[in-house]
């Protein structure tokens, strides 16, 4: 929940409040360059699970085209033998997370309805991170291999609620946000550290990402560009990483998808061409989509494109867009991209062909 790469320390040069973070970012493909697909926990989720990315106002998951079929890693991995599930402590119906997620092919939902334990409620908006995080490791310990568990937090929401029994062990900062942010950071710490005793973890590839950003307090993400980036980490306790992957490159959330079905060696037959495996080498950009602003965004150059109005091309260097930049070719390039991406989605939608 809101965890922007803004938050994070080393990688900005900065303290920030995400040391555990941090130091699996060393150890595992961290893209420094992540981009969210929405600026919404109901846009995010969709985005990671089902590739599908925010480019029309109404949220997807409250459309009428999520009646329809569409895809979804739970369906792509049901379908080769993996038991499949989704954690978040929040009250069971928020977001229609429980009926999205089954519509995907997540066949078990825990949610504060299944967790066993009142007391550990933060009496807003359900269960909190640390203890909800050791109840799905050990759901996990009882769930036969292969599985794709899928875990989304919620304390670092308004209004930032700690257990009484640890909020002193953290700094505050100057949003409130940041203290929770930390919390959560140290109880994922906490979970990696009991999982590592657990007879699945050697196997497993973990995926760390956000669901949108925050609000910002650096200047250097102060600026569209910076509502979205995010962390998007790929961990394995074993794995040793194939030289040549750009970490540099732009990867969004869409792009997990496909990245960990590639990973698995699992087969798609006609792949969302909106998303690329990080895996495969090619052209990366990110298509985002707010109130009537679109905008693709390249490694080395952004377009942004107003509705009813001309799309202008800048820097990626110039994230506070003080200077269009004049280059005809680049931005026709980017505005092709922009329009292929935005007809390919109107299509998968109004056609029901998401695959």
């Amino acid at each position: 929940e809101s965890f922007g790469r803004e938050y994070m320390g080393e990688v900005n040069g900065v303290q920030g409040y995400t040391p555990f973070l941090d130091s699996l970012a060393k150890k595992g493909l961290f893209f420094r360059n992540g981009i969210a697909n929405g600026r919404r926990s109901i846009e995010g989720i969709p985005a990671v699970l089902s590739g599908i990315p925010a480019l029309m106002n109404e949220p997807f998951v409250t459309s009428t085209f999520s009646n329809g079929d569409f895809p979804g890693l739970g369906k792509r991995l049901l379908a080769g033998g993996y038991q499949t599930s989704f954690f978040h402590g929040g009250n069971n119906g928020t977001m229609h997370f429980d009926s999205y997620t089954e519509s995907s092919g997540i066949l078990s939902y825990f949610g504060a309805s299944e967790y066993p334990d009142a007391k550990d409620n933060d009496g807003v908006w359900g269960i909190y991170d640390g203890p909800m995080l050791q109840w799905m490791r050990t759901r996990l310990d009882e769930t036969p291999s292969p599985f794709l568990a899928s875990f989304f937090s919620l304390s670092s929401h308004n209004p930032y609620l700690i257990p009484d029994a640890v909020k002193d062990r953290y700094p505050e900062g100057p949003l409130p946000i940041l203290k929770t942010i930390a919390y959560t950071d140290d109880m994922l710490r906490e979970f990696f550290e009991q999982a590592e005793k657990s007879p699945w973890f050697q196997n497993t590839l973990f995926v760390i990402t956000a669901d949108h950003t925050f609000m910002p307090y650096l200047p250097q993400f102060d600026h569209e560009i910076g509502r979205y980036q995010v962390p998007i980490l790929f961990y394995h306790p074993t794995m040793k990483w194939p030289d040549g992957i750009d970490q540099e490159q732009i990867v969004q959330q869409i792009d997990i998808l496909p990245s960990v079905l590639d990973f698995l060696g699992v087969p798609w037959e006609k792949p969302n061409l909106l998303s690329r495996s990080v895996f495969v080498p090619g052209e990366r950009t990110a298509s985002v989509f707010v109130n009537g602003l679109s905008m693709l965004i390249a490694k080395d150059q952004f377009l942004v494109w107003p509705q009813d109005q001309q799309a202008k091309l800048y820097s990626m260097r110039d994230p506070e867009r003080k200077t269009a930049l004049e280059e005809p070719e680049a931005k026709r390039h980017l505005e092709q991209r922009l329009k292929a991406a935005q007809q390919y989605f109107s299509d998968s939608m109004l056609g029901n062909s998401w695959q």
